[in-house]
């Protein structure tokens, strides 16, 4: 393999339609959907953390 530039797509301009969510910020969130029954207590003793 030879190395090469990455290519550059001039012609198609990406849309960023809101901003990045911030560390924390859906925490408890993802932990129910994964089926952690104990977010409020993993919240409370600081091993999870919600921005």
């Amino acid at each position: 393999m030879q190395p090469a530039p990455a290519p550059r797509f001039s012609r198609t301009t990406p849309e960023i339609s809101r901003p990045s969510a911030h560390a924390g910020q859906h925490t408890a969130e993802v932990l129910r959907d994964w089926g952690v029954a104990n977010v409020d207590a993993l919240l409370a003793s600081g091993a999870a953390k919600q921005a």
